[in-house]
């Protein structure tokens, strides 16, 4: 299975899992034609994960695009060496979202420091920062 977006080539849909995972989920994803992999027995172990999509599917750089506890579990395992951020100035009222969070069920980890690579303009008013880790 593949997700396809305007003006960039098709992706191809690989679906990270515990061993905990149920059959049925199992015949689920076979039958909607989605890759999947086991990376961990009890809760998802982010490097055993990206040495299986090397290996297996030949991929050698990652984007994560998750929430707060998915982003949070990669930099528990220090896996993280870039932070993008786009800055546009809307208030929205919300209850604040974290780009990593930590939380009782995972491995807590120091703060960790990135350093400035590279702001730019991408369009009126919004900035894009780009940071590297030391």
């Amino acid at each position: 299975m593949s997700i396809e977006k305007k003006g960039r080539p098709a992706a191809h849909v690989i679906e990270a899992l515990t061993e905990q995972v149920a059959p049925e989920y199992l015949s689920y994803l076979q039958n909607q034609g989605v890759s999947y992999l086991f990376a961990g027995e009890k809760r998802l172990n982010c490097t055993l994960l990206l040495e299986k999509l090397h290996r297996l599917f030949g991929i050698n750089k990652l984007m994560l695009a998750g929430g707060g506890i998915v982003n949070g579990s990669f930099l528990a395992e220090n896996l993280v060496d870039e932070l993008s951020l786009v800055i546009a100035p809307v208030a929205d009222g919300g209850n604040g979202v974290s780009s990593f969070t930590q939380v009782d069920f995972l491995p807590s980890w120091p703060p960790t420091a990135f350093h400035l690579k590279e702001v730019q303009t991408v369009v009126p008013n919004v900035l894009w920062a780009r940071y590297t880790r030391p």
